[in-house]
């Protein structure tokens, strides 16, 4: 009997360029099943490009990408076991809460009374039960935040991709919805990859609190436009790194993060923190 694959997403020394710009220069990354990953940078660091990568909206110049085990490089979209939240809500004005929710399913011609019962199960995960009629202009942001969740959550992709979700929302509604994605995440077990910038001003700032962040992930990646080297790690080469989650951020500038292979860089010693360096990240 075949294994089930360790990691969901795995990337191999990927690199993107556009033009001259080479916007993912040779990245390792390893998402176990069912994790709920950060990716955290600066805006115009990469983290977008990273997802549509992952999506098939883009294919990756060198390196393997696998999902769920299988190499995913030159596989559409519609055929990757993936689906994303964007910022943009991307809602069909026009339709109902249910229409738009079950719309994916009636794609995959899925009959009416079955793709029906599944959005309304996604409705109540996502708690917008009585909510089906409504069209989208009658909700809230926070609420058409919820809807799109509901929408990809439907189609049970292996992988949910979320490119800054709550960008749009402001700072109470945000913190509300961060609690939500992550309850969510551990109700269904579906593996999320999450970027966002709102944490690394936070770090510039030094204004980060330990449950800024752990509402939400169970590991990060952090991605910066600077070249950060670390012992054990070759120049010219993008490492995500991390260790297991513990309860307290590693503050910034500290040297010396564990391999994303586990392995630390200090001959094998793990360091404390669930926020991890990647080594150059020029995205």
């Amino acid at each position: 009997m075949q294994q089930s694959p360790q990691y969901d997403v795995e990337f191999r020394g990927i690199t993107k360029r556009f033009g001259s710009l080479t916007a993912v220069n040779a990245v390792d990354l390893q998402v176990r099943k069912g994790e709920f990953l950060s990716l955290l940078g600066p805006s115009g660091c990469g983290k977008t490009t990273s997802l549509r990568l992952i999506a098939g909206f883009e294919q990756p110049d060198e390196g393997e990408l696998l999902i769920g085990g299988v190499d995913a490089v030159g596989i559409p979209p519609y055929k990757r076991d993936v689906n994303t939240v964007f910022q943009s809500y991307a809602l069909f004005p026009h339709m109902s809460i249910l229409d738009n929710v079950s719309y994916g399913l009636k794609q995959r011609k899925i009959s009416k009374t079955e793709r029906h019962k599944k959005a309304h199960e996604a409705l109540e995960l996502v708690q917008l039960r009585g909510r089906e009629t409504h069209r989208p202009s009658m909700l809230s942001g926070g609420q058409q935040q919820r809807v799109a969740l509901a929408r990809a959550l439907v189609m049970n992709p292996r992988v949910l991709l979320l490119d800054e979700p709550l960008g749009a929302l402001d700072l109470k509604l945000r913190k509300e919805m961060q609690i939500e994605l992550k309850r969510i995440q551990e109700q269904v077990g579906i593996t999320f990859i999450y970027v966002t910038h709102d944490l690394v001003r936070r770090l510039r700032a030094g204004g980060v609190q330990q449950r800024d962040h752990e509402h939400v992930a169970d590991r990060a990646v952090l991605r910066c436009s600077v070249r950060h080297h670390t012992r054990g790690q070759r120049p010219g080469h993008d490492h995500a790194r991390r260790d297991r989650p513990v309860r307290r951020h590693h503050r910034p500038g500290a040297p010396a993060f564990p391999r994303e292979d586990g392995s630390g860089s200090t001959g094998g010693r793990q360091e404390p923190g669930n926020l991890y360096r990647s080594g150059e990240a020029k995205f």
